[in-house]
């Protein structure tokens, strides 16, 4: 997963019939998170861009790019925006990224939401205190 920029950057999390997600750091706590749809009938399309609705996601053809996209500033909004994509991608077929890190792989599974990580990672650094 290239990217607009080439940088080639990008942590491909899993693939399916429909397409592929992908997330990169951009700095601080930051993250683009990018789906490229695998085939772009007029109905996918539109089902895709409902579910990636502006102006929180860029849509495909926006900077002449075969994406959506968009950024956002924790790792909690990047694990919510990864979900959407997984589930509007569906399930069927999926091929999931054998090296990601332990949060994001449970993520893909879907065994574990992004809320109750956030929950035990409260609890943790309280506990730390």
């Amino acid at each position: 997963m290239a990217g607009t920029e080439h940088t080639f950057e990008y942590i491909v999390v899993a693939c399916t019939s429909r397409g592929r997600v992908g997330y990169r750091k951009l700095g601080n706590e930051s993250y683009r998170v990018r789906v490229e749809p695998s085939n772009l009938t007029e109905a996918n399309r539109l089902t895709l861009a409902e579910i990636f609705n502006r102006p929180t996601w860029k849509q495909v053809g926006d900077d002449y790019e075969f994406r959506f996209s968009t950024v956002v500033s924790s790792k909690e909004e990047r694990d919510s925006a990864l979900k959407l994509a997984l589930d509007a991608l569906g399930k069927e077929a999926r091929e999931i990224n054998p090296d990601l890190k332990p949060r994001i792989l449970a993520l893909v599974e879907g065994k574990e939401s992004s809320t109750e990580t956030t929950q035990r990672m409260v609890v943790t650094i309280e506990f730390r205190k």
